[in-house]
């Protein structure tokens, strides 16, 4: 089994913030009906919205852009675009967008050599199945070309091998449609710091108030181009913005100093953090190093390890002992013993397992209302 950089997260928001009435519960819908966007993240209350977010194309007008380059990728099989974003709610996070009309993932990005690129993302059908990530920002050199690469199939964990996990869901009946639909990666940022700052920032909130902090944060990254867009703020920029700005751009309160001390971190060229975002740690390397983040608990270095292909620890919170209590355990609430003998027999895959057959249950079930803790 191959383990390399793959990727997540998410949870809240509702008919109120669009200002519509409620609506009623939702009908019951097969595991590979289209999916509603679902958001799960360690420590925070979760809900859920019954449709997939909508770009609003209007806040965002077209700006001319100069042509650039398209790469195309080979895509693992099966692969599919739309369930790998929607996965968890990374793409609600600036400087992500998805339009679901278009099929499309946008992403500004900031290349290693400090260059700046828009990245439109599609899948494309046919024969074999292919990306093709357009890059309008203007042409790429061949060392900006391998570069982009490397991020999108970081972003979309191309580079995890699943064959042993889809051979596990063929024959669990409540998994089978991972393999079906392509399903079984998460979307994650095209570095480790990012996706670490963005876990930290979304502990012990409302997911609605993650997506907002993390989304005020961001806006103050640098602009691509002519293009609107911005990308994330790098390291040394959330250093100089230093505690007290930073404070009043994100409103995180005791976790602001956690995203200085992490931004810090990454910027001095700390061993851990380039030995992490090379990929070289791996198991409990990776989970010493997550938990030497301040601000990174267990339940978030489980999930932070998750999304990073390493699935043999769930990421236990509120949210699991409520589907397990209605779904597994018939009312009561199972110990974490008990949640982990459950999905013993998937091995090195059980934070996946739990994750996969969660998934379709909160699609149906979880509203605004039920999206407390449990």
């Amino acid at each position: 089994m191959h383990r390399k950089r793959g990727v997540i997260l998410s949870a809240e928001e509702g008919d109120r913030q669009r200002g519509r009435a409620a609506r009623p519960p939702p009908e019951e819908r097969a595991p590979d009906a289209p999916s509603t966007r679902v958001i799960i993240l360690p420590g925070t209350i979760h809900a859920m919205l019954r449709g997939p977010m909508v770009v609003d194309h209007s806040a965002f007008p077209p700006r001319p852009i100069p042509s650039g380059t398209r790469l195309t990728l080979a895509l693992p099989t099966p692969f599919n675009l739309r369930q790998t974003v929607l996965s968890h709610g990374w793409y609600e996070l600036a400087p992500f967008r998805w339009d679901p009309a278009r099929q499309t993932l946008e992403r500004a990005e900031v290349l290693p050599d400090g260059s700046r690129h828009l990245l439109r993302i599609r899948q494309m059908k046919g024969g074999k199945s292919r990306l093709k990530v357009d890059v309008p920002t203007g042409p790429l050199s061949p060392g900006q070309r391998r570069q982009t690469s490397r991020r999108v199939r970081r972003m979309l964990g191309l580079n995890l091998n699943l064959d042993d996990f889809w051979a596990l869901c063929r024959r669990d009946p409540r998994l089978r449609y991972v393999p079906r639909t392509g399903a079984g990666r998460f979307l994650s940022s095209g570095n480790l710091y990012e996706d670490v700052l963005k876990a930290i920032c979304g502990t012990n909130i409302t997911w609605r108030q993650a997506v907002a902090a993390v989304n005020r944060l961001a806006a103050l990254g640098p602009v691509i181009g002519a293009t609107g867009y911005r990308a994330f703020p790098t390291p040394d920029a959330v250093r100089r913005m230093g505690p007290r700005r930073l404070s009043d751009v994100s409103r995180l309160g005791y976790r602001v100093p956690y995203l200085v001390e992490w931004a810090e971190r990454v910027a001095s060229g700390d061993p851990g953090c380039v030995a992490a975002e090379a990929g070289e740690l791996a198991g409990e390397d990776l989970r010493r190093f997550f938990l030497s983040v301040r601000g990174v608990g267990k339940s978030t270095c489980h999930y932070l390890m998750m999304m990073h292909g390493f699935a043999d620890q769930i990421p236990i919170d509120s949210s699991v002992y409520l589907y397990l209590r209605e779904n597994r355990f018939g009312g009561r609430r199972p110990t974490e013993r008990q949640i982990r003998r459950l999905y013993e027999p998937f091995g090195v895959w059980k934070a996946y397992a739990y994750w996969f057959e969660f998934l379709p249950w909160a699609r149906q079930h979880w509203s605004p209302q039920r999206g407390g803790a449990a």
